[in-house]
């Protein structure tokens, strides 16, 4: 036990954070490098650890590469999201998107959070419970045990390879159709869905988490017992910063919600004409881009 610390406040995960940039740090733009660098120099008691594809064997265990091998071939993204769970549930700590922006350091906001080991910001959209680019958990928790087996059952579905002229007009009208609904979670990860479609969704990782807590009750209850923090000001400055010059870049910081959000996710196309508002937040603290 930490002394002087009430039981609520204590860190009960591990203090190391996992970003990937899988072709090596030196590849990454200029925003991922910024990212980072202000994660190191707000988190100085943490570990920041950048993961590339040379290196998965030093961090995860055989029997997980084994397994690795033998999936379908994947997306870069399906890639990183079996990753981010593999990591969290061998090591535990912190998985962050690299462009993901750290505005306030973690031990003043995350502690009070992680009471149950577990955290993740809840409700990024009525289709998914919770946002995967930042992740916090203990080691071999029973939500990343479950949710690491229900996502590798997911990219294991068989991919139909009939009438491929269909294949491409079904995945639209199944997008289509599920953008946004209650019901894609249940839908998407049902057998049936992978043997009309090949399509993998690329929010499945969201879904199959959605679908262990439907399924489960005790995983239910986990997630209930963390406190909620909303996604969506998260995304604030990614959405809606700027998009008419630097003169409005302080804008979001004026609502509340905005102001106290721990952390920005953006998105690496820095030179777009919404990103201004991202550069005058790099600019604000520890240098820009």
């Amino acid at each position: 036990m930490e002394l002087g610390v009430p039981r609520q406040h204590r860190l009960l995960i591990p203090r190391t954070l996992w970003i990937a940039w899988h072709q090596g740090l030196q590849t990454a733009p200029d925003l991922v490098q910024a990212c980072i660098q202000r994660w190191a120099a707000l988190n100085p008691a943490w570990s920041v650890r950048v993961v590339t594809y040379d290196d998965w064997s030093h961090w995860l265990p055989a029997a997980a590469l084994q397994r690795y091998s033998t999936l379908p071939e994947l997306k870069p993204a399906h890639q990183a999201d079996w990753l981010r769970l593999q990591l969290l549930l061998h090591h535990g700590g912190v998985w962050a998107d690299a462009t993901v922006l750290c505005r306030q350091p973690l031990d003043a906001w995350l502690p009070e959070r992680c009471d149950e080991g577990f955290f993740a910001f809840a409700n990024p959209g009525p289709d998914r419970l919770l946002s995967n680019w930042f992740l916090a958990s203990s080691p071999d928790h029973p939500l990343m045990q479950h949710w690491s087996k229900r996502y590798e059952q997911l990219l294991r579905y068989p991919r139909p390879k009939w009438c491929k002229p269909l294949q491409k007009p079904l995945r639209r009208w199944l997008k289509h159709r599920l953008k946004h609904s209650p019901h894609a979670a249940r839908i998407w990860c049902h057998p049936l869905t992978h043997r009309l479609s090949a399509h993998l969704p690329y929010f499945g990782q969201h879904y199959c988490f959605t679908e262990i807590l439907r399924t489960q009750p005790p995983l239910r209850a986990l997630w209930r017992a963390v406190p909620t923090l909303s996604a969506g000001p998260c995304h604030w400055l990614q959405f809606h910063a700027d998009e008419g010059g630097a003169g409005n870049a302080a804008a979001p910081l004026r609502k509340p919600t905005v102001a106290q959000a721990p952390v920005f996710k953006l998105n690496r196309r820095v030179n777009t004409p919404n990103q201004a508002g991202v550069r005058a937040e790099l600019k604000r603290n520890h240098g820009g881009v």
